[in-house]
């Protein structure tokens, strides 16, 4: 197997120049990367689980301090939650969710650190 990755790095090389072989290796990058962030969340009554490539994260409710803005230029499109560690964790969860998405988490038991509401103004 490696003297035949070896041979086509070199036919590549040979006939299409270095600049075929780096835009290769680029896409190549780029395809395993996309694929080792992906992520899929789980929404439960009792906690949130995302399962990345690598582990398993399980947060309860109440461990979720706020859940942040994503701005036009975030990789991916998706609410990313920050935890009472101080931690940041990106679910699939569409951003287009959001709201949902926290009306949901508050009900089971999110504070929201970023909800600055006065108890007054209640």
């Amino acid at each position: 197997m490696a003297f035949a990755c070896q041979t086509a790095l070199g036919i590549v090389t040979e006939r299409y120049g270095y600049a075929a072989l780096a835009a290769t290796m680029l896409v190549l990058v780029w395809v395993v990367g996309r694929r080792t962030t992906r992520s899929h969340t789980t929404v439960a009554p009792d906690a949130l689980r995302v399962q990345g490539v690598v582990r398993q994260v399980t947060i309860p409710w109440g461990g979720i301090s706020s859940v942040a803005e994503t701005s036009a230029w975030s990789p991916t499109q998706t609410v990313m939650l920050t935890t009472d560690e101080g931690k940041q964790l990106r679910t699939d969860v569409p951003d287009s969710l959001r709201e949902e998405f926290v009306s949901y988490a508050r009900s089971h038991g999110m504070h929201d650190a970023s909800d600055q509401t006065s108890p007054e103004a209640k």
